[in-house]
Formats: structure tokens, C-alpha cells, sequence
């Protein structure tokens, strides 16, 4: 996206194809939120191995391509582009920045890519419910970013293209399409792990609430005993306690 307030409902229809392409940004454009040049502000924390001495760790981002171009950046420890892709707000001109990072090391950014491009789309997806509900939209569908003229991040062909619905006969990597369906698995996992811890409160028996557990949805109610009424979800956190 390129302006500011293009975040919408979700407005597309899926078909009954197998594979779900999708190419450009401008809100015209079907699942334009998937693009990594649509508009959306989020903060970014850059992957722990792109970490460098003198970077910022965490910067508020417009669009993923920000975010990829300061992971870029600060993987190769080129801080002057870093700075220079921080204070850029239009995609164009980040991604110009971005291809300017030196000294640039290929097989790095090679071995690195797929996990940067995971890291970002899901940081920007899980950022907003809008968002999240979208990519969660397209249930298992296989995303491609019919991008012609990109090999590595698309599938080097358009929507157009009957080949779209064959995999096989790609003539690109997919590194967006993958993270995308990545960083769904991930999410509905989150959401189905929220979902499958359920204490329900009108049971015969009373419910153990140990002192500092936290129940959602009835914070203002005194903890440790029972209330009346539906259920309250207990999520886990990695510390072992409930939220």
C-alpha cells in the first residue's frame, strides 16, 4: 500500500483454484494487503541474527519492504543505508536503498532470505486482527505472488498465466508466497492453542485458580474463585503460568 488509511474489511472472494495469486498493492488490486509495498504501519523487532552493536533492534516500519531492507542492511553491517532505509517512507525509494548495501555478501542473504521475509510478513500479519483475518481468510489455499517480473520473490508470471495453478511450472522462487503461508500456519496454531484451553465456570465442580493466574475476559473479578456464567479461555504462556 502507498497511503496512509488503505486498511479495509476483507473484500475478496476465494475460487475454487488450488493456487491463490495475487500482485500489487493499490487497493484495487485483490489481497493487495499481501504485497510487501502495501501501507502499513507496524513495529518491526529485526531478527536476532541480523542484530548489530549500534543498530536499532526495533523501528516503526510503513511497509514490509522497510522492514526487509533494514534486516538487509544490518545483516551486512552497513549502517549508513540502515539510517538512510529508516528515515525512507516510500517503498520505491527503500528498495532502491536497499540494493545499494554494502559490502553485500550474497550467500549470506541467500541462507538468510526465507527467514527474513517469515520474520517480517509475520510481525506485519499478526499486528493487526485486519490483517491476520485476511491471510487466515485463504484457508489452504497456496499463495504465489504473480509477480512477471520477479524470479525470486514472485513466481515470475501473472495472474493470467494458466500456469499459475501448476507449481511445477513456476518460473520463480516464491520467497513471499511461502512466507505468507508460513506465517498462516503460524498464526491459526496461535489461534487454535488460544482456543483449545477452556474452563467452563458453570461446571458441577469448583475450578483451581492458583493465586497470580490471570483469566481472560474476567480480570476484574478476584482471582481464585468462581463466577457464574459461560466460559472464560485460560491461555498459556511459555513461563508455564495462565493469562
Amino acid at each position: 500500500m502507498g497511503k496512509r488509511g488503505w486498511n479495509q474489511e476483507p473484500r475478496e472472494e476465494l475460487g475454487s483454484e488450488k493456487v491463490l495469486g495475487f500482485y500489487g498493492h493499490h487497493p484495487t488490486r485483490p489481497f493487495c494487503e499481501f504485497s510487501n509495498f502495501y501501507w502499513h504501519d507496524f513495529e518491526f523487532t529485526l531478527p536476532e541474527f541480523a542484530r548489530r552493536q549500534g543498530f536499532d533492534s526495533v523501528v516503526r516500519c510503513e511497509t514490509s519492504e522497510k522492514a526487509i531492507m533494514l534486516t538487509k542492511a544490518a545483516l551486512m553491517g552497513d549502517l549508513n543505508t540502515f539510517i538512510e532505509i529508516k528515515a525512507s517512507h516510500d517503498p520505491s525509494s527503500t528498495k532502491a536503498l536497499g540494493r545499494r548495501v554494502k559490502p553485500f555478501d550474497a550467500r549470506l542473504w541467500d541462507d538468510r532470505v526465507q527467514e527474513v521475509a517469515f520474520q517480517v510478513v509475520l510481525q506485519k500479519f499478526a499486528s493487526s486482527e485486519l490483517l491476520k483475518e485476511k491471510l487466515l481468510s485463504t484457508g489452504d489455499k497456496i499463495i504465489a505472488e504473480a509477480a512477471p517480473n520477479d524470479r525470486i520473490w514472485g513466481i515470475g508470471m501473472d495472474c493470467s498465466d494458466p500456469r499459475l495453478q501448476d507449481p511445477a511450472q513456476w518460473q520463480g522462487q516464491n520467497i513471499l508466497g511461502s512466507a505468507l503461508m508460513r506465517a498462516r500456519t503460524d498464526l491459526r496454531s496461535r489461534a487454535d492453542a488460544k482456543a483449545s484451553v477452556v474452563i467452563d465456570l458453570d461446571a458441577d465442580e469448583d475450578t483451581e485458580v492458583k493465586p497470580g493466574d490471570q483469566l481472560e475476559g474476567a480480570t476484574s473479578r478476584p482471582l481464585g474463585r468462581r463466577w457464574g456464567g459461560g466460559a472464560v479461555t485460560l491461555t498459556k504462556r511459555s513461563d508455564g503460568k495462565s493469562q
